[in-house]
């Protein structure tokens, strides 16, 4: 992977599980697809906000209040399940599951959209995709950012990133798995 940037490689090195994770969520049309959306969402924030906490080269956007609050505007209120903490312990996998999580955002422009159509707004059922999407110039800052740092080790990096995709796929798939507790 030498003479590869690290956003490429991370890029290359994740499509797959990128794409399969974009599959998984397809495209919530109704109120039933968008609550199991949100479950999986809040699921995924459960196990990722722990290992932010730990990042100090990087403000994470926690957003766990708020998919709390609009669960509970759909009625959903919080389903819990066991949740296993997701674990970067070195800078270099950190900078892969800030990648994952970061670049989130820019499919939450798109995913904001469908939930308007729905009738949820900023303050009413959409409020962790309002906040995802409310800096346009937060990836451009990271990927600047993540292009600056020296040497690190891509392979870490890369293992962070599929740890995170696979994590998020995991919960999308257990939610809809399960009998719907919306009915």
């Amino acid at each position: 992977m030498n003479g590869i940037g690290l956003r490429s490689a991370l890029r290359h090195n994740t499509q797959d599980e990128h794409d399969r994770l974009d599959a998984q969520i397809g495209d919530f049309s109704d109120l039933q697809s968008y609550r199991s959306f949100l479950v999986g969402s809040y699921r995924f924030r459960k196990c990722l906000e722990p290992a932010t906490s730990t990042i100090g080269f990087w403000n994470a956007e926690l957003l766990l209040e708020e998919l709390t609050h609009d669960l509970e505007d759909l009625g959903a209120g919080i389903v819990s399940a066991p949740v296993t903490a997701l674990r970067a312990e070195t800078q270099a996998e950190q900078l892969g599951l800030l990648y994952v999580l970061e670049g989130s955002a820019l499919g939450a422009r798109i995913l904001f959209r469908r939930a308007e159509q729905l009738g949820f707004t900023q303050t009413h059922g959409a409020r962790h995709l309002a906040g995802q999407v409310s800096d346009p110039r937060r990836w451009r800052n990271f990927l600047t950012m993540l292009e600056s740092l020296g040497d690190i080790d891509q392979s870490l990096a890369i293992r962070g990133a599929r740890a995170c995709f696979t994590a998020a796929l995991t919960h999308f798939i257990e939610v809809q798995s399960e009998p719907s507790q919306f009915a």
